[in-house]
């Protein structure tokens, strides 16, 4: 089993940028090939895949089991004002950069509340600006709650014409996600990974193949 946490006071909007987060690092993978991993994310900020290359063209998987079935779980945890930035690898293209629940793994994203600092509301949140699948394959289970006035953000793979952003519940895998609590929120945009690429909107895929849920409460 592993436990990492990275706390901090929270980092006000303009303070977000790559060269000030706590970690950068080009992949992250918790709660992967029969392991257990947390990551707690507290105040702080982690910058994943921003580096360029990777052999693996996943950057981000968050509870993931082998072929052969052997389960992982993995649970990450923002919290007071902590933010998590995933992008794709320069050399992906068209890959779905993140992963939450795969070939039987479990797998939980939790996002939670906001600070004030200086006046200003800086909500805890997570960014998955090249694709997020959650609940892959079957006996899979992902799940991400986002709580509390937190927020998360969802981009489309640079060339999904599809502009699908995130894929909930994939190949009779089990996927789940709950927005719940004032200010709580869930951004899903098409390709805005380019930065040349004009803004577009978003669309998500729900049980389109497996088995997903989204729940909108207590706004």
């Amino acid at each position: 089993d592993g436990l990492v946490s990275l706390t901090g006071s929270g980092k006000s909007a303009s303070e977000y940028m790559m060269s000030s987060s706590a970690l950068t690092v080009k992949d992250l993978h918790v709660g992967t090939d029969g392991g257990k991993g947390v990551l707690n994310v507290d105040g702080s900020s982690i910058d994943v895949g921003s580096m360029g290359y990777t052999e693996d063209q996943r950057t981000f998987s968050l509870g993931q089991g082998t072929d052969s079935g052997i389960a992982g779980t993995g649970t990450i945890n923002i919290l007071g004002g902590g933010k998590m930035m995933v992008s794709g690898s320069a050399y992906s293209e068209g890959v779905i950069s993140a992963v939450i629940g795969k070939n039987q793994g479990n797998g939980a994203l939790n996002i939670s509340g906001s600070v004030v600092r200086n006046g200003e509301t800086i909500q805890s949140q997570a960014v998955f600006a090249q694709g997020l699948e959650v609940g892959v394959n079957s006996g899979s289970i992902g799940s991400i709650s986002v709580l509390n006035g937190a927020s998360l953000s969802t981009m489309a793979s640079n060339t999904d014409e599809s502009n699908i952003s995130a894929y909930i519940g994939v190949d009779n895998g089990s996927g789940s996600v709950l927005v719940s609590g004032e200010n709580s929120i869930w951004k899903a945009s098409g390709h805005t990974y380019i930065p040349s690429e004009t803004n577009e909107v978003g669309h998500l895929s729900i049980g389109e193949s497996g088995t997903g849920s989204l729940t909108v409460a207590n706004g």
